[in-house]
């Protein structure tokens, strides 16, 4: 959907382009549960992702302007998300599988 976006939006003149800028942080410490309610209503709760390990939100909004100011046309954040996109090109179940288990783990 991106790369489309991204092409169709790139003709015209180029003070009136528009870039479009693909991000994948990785987990990020958000504390969103904490606040958030599930469809029963009832609170989320703790994340099991360990927060204390992971990028703060002010750090990725940060290199996520930076991107964008730049037109950059992805920002892959940890080494995990590279291995990541390759490993999804030749077995994409198997990427899922990782990201499943990374997300039970909470990290």
């Amino acid at each position: 959907f991106f790369d489309s976006l991204r092409i169709e939006l790139a003709e015209g003149p180029p003070a009136g382009r528009v870039s479009v800028t693909v991000v994948y942080p990785g987990f990020v410490a958000t504390g969103v549960r904490r606040h958030a309610v599930g469809p029963d209503g009832r609170p989320l709760g703790e994340s099991p992702v360990r927060e204390a390990e992971v990028m703060t939100a002010d750090a990725c909004a940060r290199l996520t302007i930076d991107a964008a100011a730049r037109r950059r046309r992805e920002l892959v954040m940890t080494a995990r998300g590279r291995v990541g996109q390759w490993l999804k090109l030749v077995a994409p179940a198997v990427t899922d599988r990782i990201a499943a288990r990374a997300i039970a783990r909470g990290r």
